[in-house]
């Protein structure tokens, strides 16, 4: 049970990493535009 949590939480916490990461990228491209 213990180690499903660890696993989901860790799952989540890289995916919303990518998000903020492709936030970022597309933000810093509007700016250059």
């Amino acid at each position: 049970m213990n180690y499903k949590m660890k696993y989901a939480y860790e799952r989540s916490f890289s995916y919303i990493c990518m998000l903020l990461f492709i936030f970022i990228i597309k933000e810093d491209v509007n700016e250059l535009d």
